[in-house]
């Protein structure tokens, strides 16, 4: 498939829904999803490659080490989760992995595939997530100079954000528990 849209015009992509797609990781975390998958490729040992283009450069914060990258990288597990729910129609036995792909002279087109996660991985880390959001719990990053290179909000974080997110990760405050727990998940 390419440009596969879920919760928009199928745009006459047959595996595209004009719906979202809900997925169901177990235990009461349920929710919905849309978007546009790039490309979802059928490999020679009968899985899915589900392909997401980046036009940048290959940068992730931590290195290349672990699928989620802190809780930061988790496109390609959510749309191999997603592509698999499109598939079932046609396959029932369906699985896939994400990869992105940076086919600029920038991206050096360069490809990176991620092992494929189990909905239990992609689950720990999106609980976690959910419940930073649920608490309120929104700290500005402890590393200003990497994440925040390019932001083009940094005056909205004030002076000595760095500092003050290195406090309040200091303090014994268990609102932040999840949050803390997201740099776990490599």
């Amino acid at each position: 498939g390419f440009e596969i849209a879920f919760g928009g015009a199928p745009e006459g992509e047959a595996l595209g829904r004009r719906e979202p797609v809900t997925l169901d990781l177990g235990e009461g975390l349920r929710f919905r999803l849309r978007g546009r998958i790039d490309r979802i490729d059928r490999l020679v040992d009968g899985t899915y490659e589900v392909m997401d283009y980046k036009t940048g450069m290959l940068r992730l914060p931590g290195g290349l080490d672990g699928p989620f990258a802190g809780g930061r990288q988790l496109q390609h597990a959510l749309y191999a989760l997603v592509a698999v729910e499109l598939l079932r129609e046609r396959d029932a036995q369906a699985r896939a992995v994400g990869s992105y792909y940076f086919p600029t002279a920038r991206g050096r087109a360069h490809r990176l595939v991620r092992p494929a996660e189990t909905q239990a991985q992609v689950a720990v880390v999106l609980r976690d997530l959910f419940d930073v959001l649920a608490r309120g719990a929104f700290v500005h990053s402890a590393d200003l100079d990497e994440d925040c290179r390019y932001c083009e909000f940094d005056r909205a974080c004030g002076r000595r954000a760095a500092e003050r997110a290195k406090a309040k990760l200091a303090a014994d405050n268990p609102a932040l528990d999840a949050y803390r727990r997201l740099g776990g998940h490599a």
